[in-house]
């Protein structure tokens, strides 16, 4: 937000205003996702939010304007929802069909830990190069990580069928 108003000239309440629109259109699109998880393989909707996410940081660096903070921070928020607690949720639970709130929580620790991590390196990227470099630098990051995460991720085995007994 301190870039944006220092970089850009933006007024704080308009650059405050870009995460919170991030927010709003993150829960929406979480809805989306939803319905999409039992249909599309949690790698495809990986993928899709990692091309998404890095183009909306990406553009939010670029935003020069108010339409395009908020078109840039709708993108960002939107996609994020695709690589973030809906599938990850998903999957662990098809992994732990009978037990899965051990592996849950730890699971959002990782989500969390990322939350912890990432947030000083982004603020030190963005005092070294300004928020322009910096959010191409993290949107490259982004691809790379979820990229790979993508590749090696392994989907749940299918269930075993049911018999006649169990039904």
């Amino acid at each position: 937000i301190d870039a944006l108003v220092d970089e850009r000239g933006m007024s704080l309440t308009l650059a405050s205003s870009g995460p919170a629109v991030s927010s709003l259109v993150s829960g929406a699109s979480g809805l989306v996702v939803a319905r999409l998880i039992g249909v599309v393989p949690i790698r495809v909707l990986l993928v899709i939010g990692a091309l998404g996410t890095a183009c909306g940081l990406t553009a939010i660096g670029l935003s020069t304007r108010p339409w395009q903070l908020w078109a840039s921070f709708a993108l960002f928020g939107a996609s994020s929802a695709w690589t973030s607690a809906g599938p990850c949720s998903a999957l662990v639970s098809r992994w732990f069909p009978d037990s899965p709130a051990k592996p849950l929580a730890i699971a959002m620790t990782g989500l969390s830990a990322g939350g912890a991590f990432v947030p000083p390196i982004a603020l030190a990227l963005i005092d070294s190069h300004g928020v322009a470099a910096a959010s191409r630098t993290i949107a490259i990051a982004v691809l790379i990580i979820v990229g790979l995460i993508a590749v090696i991720l392994r989907e749940a085995p299918a269930p075993p069928p049911k018999r006649a007994a169990d039904g």
